[in-house]
């Protein structure tokens, strides 16, 4: 079963018309008897309600100084605020993220968020503590940037069909790099290799086309930014040195060494010289 709480009561001086009540709730609405007592007699009460002021909460608050890890946090102090508490947590990482604190005294305006992650959006709530209660909330965002540029992506020994990339070692703990490439028009394909791993080599590319190449570094905190580059594969390669033997009067024979090693097939057309109309085998 639950009870109400026990109301409180205030005897004055029947002279008296005025008194203050205290140690109330912010923000919380009272109702208020008043009986006039005459000989332990009490007459039907005088009621009325009032609702208390709310806690001075904060004001203003800025968010500055992002880094890829970090980002300050400042605001006006609340008329007497014994302490502030910021609670923050990423909106759009990878993976779940717990709400996390920070408390801070009276006298502090502002603060910095550490061991973040990077290129994240933060949803920052600060409140003024006035002893044992909280303020109303004051609401914020802050967004970390991504982590600096690896270094420079090189594209080299470029084919019909390959190309090989090279790229800079990123600083610190890689834990692995993510190659992205994708043809004028066609699929995004994605290569991942160890975080040790400088050069990889890309096949079954398609012929005169550019492609659009990213190799990111990938660390625990995330993402850092890609190096980029691009490049166009060469034509298919020509078959070379064409010679004929076994010649009789009906046949000879044809042959020639490989453009490329990666041939499908190759396709024959002969005709009569002086003629047009090619014949075709493959």
């Amino acid at each position: 079963m639950v009870t109400s709480p026990a109301p409180f009561q205030l005897l004055v001086d029947g002279e008296v018309t005025t008194t203050v009540l205290k140690n109330l709730t912010p923000l919380t609405e009272y109702v208020v008897n008043v009986y006039a007592v005459v000989q332990e007699v009490s007459s039907e009460p005088l009621k009325g309600t009032e609702t208390t002021l709310p806690l001075p909460a904060v004001l203003n608050m800025n968010v500055y100084d992002e880094t890829s890890s970090t980002m300050r946090v400042s605001w006006e102090a609340a008329a007497g605020a014994t302490g502030y508490l910021l609670l923050y947590r990423s909106i759009n990482a990878s993976e779940p993220q717990l709400e996390q604190e920070v408390r801070v005294a009276g006298g502090v305006t502002n603060t910095q968020l550490v061991e973040l992650i990077p290129n994240t959006e933060y949803s920052i709530t600060l409140l003024a503590l006035h002893g044992e209660s909280t303020s109303d909330a004051l609401e914020g965002r802050g967004v970390t940037l991504p982590l600096a540029p690896a270094g420079e992506l090189r594209i080299t020994e470029v084919t019909h069909s390959t190309m090989r990339l090279n790229w800079d070692a990123a600083p610190g703990a890689v834990r692995k790099y993510m190659i992205t490439y994708k043809p004028e028009e066609g699929e995004l394909k994605e290569v991942e290799v160890n975080g040790d791993v400088t050069t990889l080599q890309l096949t079954s590319l398609l012929s005169q086309t550019e492609y659009d190449v990213a190799v990111t570094p990938m660390y625990d905190e995330g993402p850092a930014a890609p190096m980029l580059g691009t490049a166009i594969t060469d034509v298919v390669p020509a078959p070379k040195n064409l010679q004929f033997s076994e010649v009789t009067q009906t046949s000879f024979r044809a042959t020639w060494e490989h453009g490329a090693p990666d041939v499908a097939l190759y396709r024959i057309s002969w005709t009569k010289k002086g003629e047009n109309n090619f014949k075709n085998v493959s």
